[in-house]
């Protein structure tokens, strides 16, 4: 196995990775904030979504994109594909951090005088944000996985250069030992980050 491709590959995985996960962070509170609209096709266009692109496998969505849309790199489309499938994930995750916070908050900004719009980016946003960060880092951290199906499309990340150098060597072993390692080096570092970030939100908050 030429171990000099190692370090590319591994930047392009974390590129991916990150790329896709701010795509998704992003894009997801779009989503959340159509779901909890009062303006019913805003709302029912966010269900939809959330549903129909968690109900299609990535490797789908991947292909479709690649394929049939047929405009995009290999890259642009692993991280597109990726980031939205990640948006209709974190949108979930943000609707059940803004429900897990107490309904007393609600009334006591009502009771307070306290504006709606206000109140909540001040009041109520924070405590979900706290609520959502651990499962958002957890999806994150899922998200270093799912980079291996940019292999099919030609990405070179690391599944793509342990493939290539089984094929050529015929030691099946080595390459995806190796790149095993490296995935999970990179989940161990992504995770330390997700949690000093929910950490630092919770102390925040707290403060």
């Amino acid at each position: 196995m030429d171990f000099s491709l190692l370090p590319a590959a591994l930047w392009l995985t974390a590129q991916i990775t990150v790329l896709s996960a701010l795509i998704g962070m992003a894009a997801g509170v779009l989503v959340v904030l159509a779901r909890r609209s009062r303006v019913a096709p805003l709302h029912w266009l966010a269900i939809t979504w959330t549903d129909v692109v968690r109900g299609v496998p990535p490797l789908v969505w991947l292909m479709l994109v690649f394929l049939g849309v047929g405009v995009f790199t290999p890259l642009g489309a692993a991280v597109i594909v990726f980031g939205l499938v990640a948006s209709a994930y974190c949108a979930e995750i943000y609707r059940s951090g803004l429900e897990g916070v107490a309904k007393g908050q609600y009334e006591a900004l009502d009771a307070l005088g306290i504006p709606t719009r206000t109140g909540r980016l001040r009041v109520v946003v924070p405590q979900a944000a706290v609520i959502s960060a651990p499962a958002v880092a957890s999806y994150v951290i899922g998200m270093v996985k799912d980079t291996s199906l940019a292999s099919v499309i030609g990405v070179a990340e690391l599944t793509f250069v342990a493939n290539r150098a089984a094929n050529r060597t015929g030691d099946g072993i080595t390459p995806f030992v190796t790149v095993g390692v490296l995935y999970l080096l990179l989940s161990l570092v992504l995770a330390l980050v997700g949690r000093a970030a929910a950490a630092r939100a919770e102390s925040g908050w707290a403060a």
